[in-house]
């Protein structure tokens, strides 16, 4: 028989949105690596370098990613900021303290989308009498593992 139930990859879990999307998260002392990905025009180049270079710095640490989760503040079209929550501070590693309350929504879709929601998400918050001070892009599942998933999902982090 078939069956539609994709089984995990074995790389990124499948994401759930219930507890993410129109939710208000807060982050008290959360504690990430933040780096510097290069872009050209939103679109990550050396993506990958900067992961494995970071992950090599936890494991080296004995350190783990929570949940794993990684956000990025797409600062520029030719780089972006990437923040990977960890459990401890990293040697050689720039660590920042994140200390905020957010609005989530979720979207699901190709990432050429992004410019779309994020003009989704301003309403979202003029909607909600909330102002954005800042916002972050959570990727929940990498290109490879959304395909097979079938599904996209992005997570727009606004800070209040």
């Amino acid at each position: 028989m078939f069956t539609d139930e994709v089984k995990e990859t074995g790389c990124c879990k499948r994401f759930n949105p219930e507890p993410w999307n129109d939710k208000q998260i807060h982050f008290r002392d959360t504690l990430f690596i933040k780096d510097r990905i290069r872009s050209f025009v939103y679109v990550p180049l050396n993506y990958g370098m900067v992961m494995r270079r970071n992950l090599h710095k936890m494991e080296k640490a004995g350190s783990k990613m929570l949940k794993p989760l990684i956000i990025t503040d797409k600062s520029t079209l030719w780089g972006a900021d990437v923040y990977l929550q960890v459990d401890q501070i990293i040697p050689d590693a720039q660590m920042v303290s994140l200390s905020a309350d957010f609005l989530a929504k979720v979207f699901e879709g190709p990432f050429s989308d992004l410019g779309k929601w994020l003009q989704e998400m301003k309403k979202f918050l003029s909607y909600k009498g909330k102002a954005m001070k800042k916002i972050y892009f959570y990727h929940t599942t990498c290109p490879a593992c959304a395909r097979e998933y079938g599904k996209n999902f992005t997570v727009l982090l606004a800070e209040l």
